[in-house]
């Protein structure tokens, strides 16, 4: 990373524990990161409260997918694209080593517990072999799957429990958990299923997700201990992105479609629904946090020719800075 922009990413956390800029609350010092990138998915990297930190470049594609904060530390993880995928995570702006096939790799979320950083993914052995789902304890990589094609979306760590979701094909697609490596499919055969995010409280595990069957039609739902919960009623398209559990409050973010691919961003709160704008072709909802009662929702908007970053504080959109005349993106928020 350039020399500059590492100086900066230092330098920001810094800035920040000295200013405020919330209007409604001068004492509160909150501030927000969204992993995402810009250029038309060229230049990737994190937002830290609306300021942009390049981490990588690459004219094919790069893709920062998930951001995390321990104490005062940085993390965001992505991968680039060249004829492979690089596993890519970073630290404070500068990069720590992950192994990775000679093929593929694409991590897609990352937690840090004590002093293990973790990440979820998936990789691929060979050009011709399934991409198979797997997490990296700080740098190695360890197999959820031996040869069903297979993603890992999503993972948290409870003391010395590992819990990871994401889906597997059996041949279709369905649901699944695994915790400590051990398999557990959350929806039968009948139709496609995935699982997005993951929160485990005390005895009870929340899992976040959609279902799509043979004619397109999708329908958000979680599951908790395994029962299944829909956030849709019947005939309204939707998936759920991901999920935040505050106090006895569960959040949920998403969207809700049409058959003909318009999209509306929106979050449930113990399944009320909130919608964030209207239908368009590139309207979601990819990510939510809550932080003293404020509900925070990563997205994008726009339409298929160009489309903004953005986020949503208690449903007032925030445009991300970027080149208007290149579409941007967000894929995780996290608030701090």
């Amino acid at each position: 990373m350039d020399k500059k922009y590492i100086a900066l990413f230092i330098a920001i956390p810094v800035f920040l524990s000295c200013n405020n800029n919330d209007p409604v609350n001068p004492n509160r010092e909150e501030h927000v990161y969204v992993a995402g990138g810009i250029k038309s998915r060229t230049v990737s990297g994190v937002w830290i409260d609306s300021t942009f930190i390049k981490l990588t470049e690459n004219p094919t594609h790069t893709l920062c997918t998930s951001v995390f904060i321990s104490g005062e530390d940085i993390y965001v993880c992505g991968s680039t694209y060249g004829g492979n995928k690089d596993v890519q995570c970073w630290k404070n702006g500068n990069p720590l080593s992950f192994e990775r096939t000679d093929y593929n790799g694409l991590p897609q979320y990352v937690t840090v517990s004590g002093n293990d950083v973790y990440l979820c993914g998936q990789i691929k052995e060979k050009s011709d072999a399934a991409f198979l789902a797997v997490y990296w304890k700080n740098g190695k990589f360890i197999k959820l799957e031996n040869q069903k094609a297979s993603l890992a979306s999503a993972m948290q760590i409870i003391g010395s429990n590992i819990y990871v979701v994401g889906w597997a094909r059996f041949p279709r697609e369905s649901a699944m958990i695994w915790k400590n490596g051990v398999a557990t499919r959350l929806n039968s055969e009948a139709y496609k299923s995935y699982a997005s995010g993951i929160k485990v409280v005390g005895n009870d595990v929340y899992v976040s997700g959609y279902t799509l069957d043979s004619l397109g039609t999708g329908k958000a739902l979680y599951w908790k201990n395994g029962v299944e919960y829909n956030l849709t009623a019947p005939g309204v398209n939707g998936a759920a992105t991901d999920i935040f559990i505050d106090g006895s409050d569960i959040y949920f973010s998403g969207d809700l479609y049409t058959l003909d691919s318009l999209y509306t961003p929106v979050y449930w709160k113990n399944g009320v629904v909130t919608t964030l704008g209207d239908y368009n072709t590139n309207n979601y909802a990819s990510s939510i946090f809550v932080k003293n009662g404020d509900v925070y929702v990563s997205g994008s908007y726009g339409s298929k020719e160009r489309f903004r970053g953005v986020y949503w504080k208690n449903s007032n959109k925030v445009e991300l800075p970027a080149d208007t005349t290149m579409s941007s993106y967000t894929q995780c928020i996290f608030v701090k």
